[in-house]
């Protein structure tokens, strides 16, 4: 059982790291320098409303998004805003054409439901996100920025949900949040309590400074992250799509770690099948 154990961690270190490894080379073709504030960008907020969170902490996760947005000055040509919820799974509640008002966007926030899942499929607000919000069909536009918000109070947990193991979606969210963050947009996580892995939330953020915490839901409300986030999303740079190289090195040496995982799978079963 020890070697057992011996093999699983060495298999989910390297899933984690060939979820990595596409972002260590890439070409940005074109990034602006500029962070002049034009209060203009499409932002999307992926909302976390897993039983672990709780209805009041909720309503409070809503409450901050609110006040985040009442800054904004939102329009068809000003400010877009989206809005993904997950948990058992992860559901569009609106995208960037939906609401040309900020009083419409602020009275749909409000009306988000709870949903009480069991599972915190980060992975699949993700991918949603990318697909679904951050398209033209959406309204998704190339002239301005491109953000996207996620609040959770836990870490990627595919329960009964999905048939991953633990390690096999961790590493999927930090795929799917590399694959996003490719596709041009700027991700800002905030995470709630002392559930939250904060590893995950930052490879998940781009960058370390585009992640905050908080110890508990009150402290959400109470304390100027909000003020802080709007000031760090309005000095964001526009950035337009990324197009991923993969150099020689990088192919071989995930060829050679690919090979020592199999290594290890043929290992475990001649272990204990003989």
């Amino acid at each position: 059982m020890d070697n057992y154990n011996v093999y699983i961690n060495i298999l989910s270190l390297i899933l984690i790291w060939l979820g990595n490894t596409d972002s260590q080379l890439i070409f940005n073709l074109a990034e602006s320098s500029s962070t002049d504030c034009s209060q203009d960008a499409d932002i999307a907020f992926l909302i976390d409303t897993s039983r672990s969170l709780g209805l009041q902490a909720y309503q409070k996760e809503l409450h901050f998004v609110e006040r985040v947005l009442e800054r904004y000055e939102i329009g068809p040509n000003k400010t877009k805003v989206a809005v993904i919820t997950f948990s058992a799974g992860s559901k569009l509640e609106f995208d960037f054409n939906r609401y040309q008002t900020k009083d419409e966007v602020l009275r749909a926030i409000r009306s988000i439901p709870y949903t009480d899942g069991m599972c915190t499929t980060i992975y699949r607000a993700l991918k949603q996100a990318r697909e679904e919000v951050f398209v033209p069909k959406a309204g998704d536009r190339e002239n301005v920025k491109n953000l996207a918000v996620i609040l959770t109070d836990g870490e990627t947990n595919p329960g009964r949900y999905d048939l991953f193991t633990f390690p096999m979606a961790k590493s999927l969210t930090r795929q799917e949040a590399n694959d996003l963050k490719f596709h041009g947009v700027e991700v800002f996580g905030i995470g709630v309590g002392h559930r939250v892995d904060h590893v995950e939330m930052i490879g998940i953020s781009s960058g370390a400074r585009n992640y905050y915490r908080v110890d508990d839901i009150d402290d959400l409300e109470k304390s100027r992250l909000f003020h802080v986030l709007l000031n760090k999303v309005c000095a964001s740079p526009l950035r337009r799509r990324r197009y991923m190289c993969t150099s020689l090195f990088t192919i071989l040496l995930r060829a050679l770690l690919y090979s020592f995982t199999l290594c290890c799978i043929a290992l475990y079963w001649y272990t204990y099948a003989n």
